[in-house]
């Protein structure tokens, strides 16, 4: 290694490509210590901020949808316990409105659910709504506990059961029930004469389904949309018939049907067959 003259006579080591040693390397460092630059700085931000645009809608849609998966299951699930209390009782249970259970604003008592539990569980548990509180449509004040709903009668008289505290006897022996939970809106769309409280549902227009079809949840018009998720089972009520449609549903303004939701089906009303998409 050859060697540099310093000013108090000594010399440096001086490498054969011409660099000093101590002092290339105190000025590498040196260098090494200014940072990033403010543009630099601004593009990593900028490159953040676009992957967590895309990221972040992506996320919460796929938490709704995993939401929609597990409804859809837990409803099943009461679909499943029904079926096993009507094969030991030869009818399903008394109807489970909003108001029927403990966390309703009147602190009422669970119904049709309480008897799928005890003192014989065919099902183990109670299952709640994985989209939490809901509000009533056109009564935003009015609010929802997260429980499921069941509207259970007679699927001739078209009569619905009642609450366990007061039994309507021209709904025994039930043998038809429909299961509801509010979407991913957060909203109760189904008012008026299409409640749980008030099912079997009165007469429906085959050929004017639209106030069924719009309660019913598409996640064609939208991961977050308005509609209900529905689950039926046993006979189809009286009010389920008309005409016989063996294509598609009408098509209502606004609303897009899937696939699943419009091949041919031996029901002849298109409401009753939207809600069968999900039954046993």
């Amino acid at each position: 290694m050859d060697h540099c003259r310093r000013g108090d006579g000594h010399s440096w080591p001086y490498d054969r490509v011409g660099q000093v040693g101590v002092n290339g390397i105190m000025r590498a460092l040196r260098k090494d210590d200014a940072g990033f630059t403010l543009i630099e700085l601004l593009i990593v931000v900028a490159i953040i901020a676009i992957l967590a645009a895309i990221a972040v809608p992506n996320f919460l849609e796929a938490q709704t949808r995993a939401k929609v998966s597990r409804a859809r299951t837990d409803m099943r699930t009461i679909s499943v316990g029904e079926e096993a209390y009507r094969v030991d009782w030869n009818t399903y249970t008394h109807r489970n409105t909003a108001n029927e259970n403990p966390f309703s604003m009147g602190g009422g008592e669970w119904g049709g659910f309480r008897e799928l539990t005890t003192p014989v569980a065919y099902i183990t548990s109670i299952p709640m709504s994985p989209f939490g509180q809901s509000r009533v449509w056109q009564n935003q004040q009015q609010w929802r506990p997260n429980t499921f709903r069941l509207g259970t009668g007679s699927s001739l008289s078209r009569t619905t059961t009642g609450p366990p505290s007061n039994t309507n006897k021209n709904g025994f022996p039930a043998d038809t029930f429909i299961v509801e939970c509010d979407g991913p809106d957060n909203t109760e769309d189904s008012t008026g004469n299409f409640t749980t409280g008030n099912y079997p549902w009165p007469n429906i227009d085959p050929n004017d389904p639209a106030p069924v079809l719009e309660r019913i949840y598409d996640p064609t018009n939208g991961t977050v949309s308005r509609g209900e998720l529905y689950r039926t089972g046993g006979q189809k009520p009286a009010s389920a018939a008309g005409s016989r449609h063996p294509r598609a549903c009408p098509r209502i303004p606004g609303r897009r049907l899937t696939r699943a939701s419009s091949r041919a089906e031996p029901f002849p009303s298109p409401c009753w067959h939207l809600c069968r998409i999900d039954s046993n």
